[in-house]
């Protein structure tokens, strides 16, 4: 039988006590938010330039950290700005599919209405 020293029980109590705030935080937090909020839906909208250099500072930072645990080899500010460019143009797909509804995609019906 192999006994856990105190310093063993007192990371997995610790480790514990953690995961189970995380968890409970996880009904409180609402990342995709400002995303929502941030979709283009009136005709001369404009994005949140503070909110985009944001996210793409945390991409950064994500892909800078897998890069470093896989050993990658790509440039992740070169592919953090490709995402925000990406991102940028579907958050301006509600005004775009408002304009041409033919760009609605099929069996997708009203999810890019905009309110009147």
């Amino acid at each position: 039988m192999v006994v856990a020293s105190p310093a063993w029980r007192g990371f997995q109590r610790n480790a514990a006590a953690t995961a189970s705030e995380c968890f409970s935080r996880i009904g409180q937090c609402r990342p995709v938010t400002p995303l929502t909020e941030a979709r283009i839906t009136q005709p001369q909208g404009q994005l949140d330039q503070k909110l985009m250099e944001e996210i793409e500072k945390k991409m950064v930072n994500l892909l800078r950290e897998a890069k470093r645990l896989t050993g990658g080899r790509e440039d992740e500010e070169t592919l953090a700005r490709e995402l925000r460019r990406k991102l940028e143009a579907i958050l301006y797909l509600p005004i775009i599919t408002s304009r041409y509804p033919q760009l609605q995609p099929k069996g997708v019906k009203g999810s890019s209405r905009i309110p009147a």
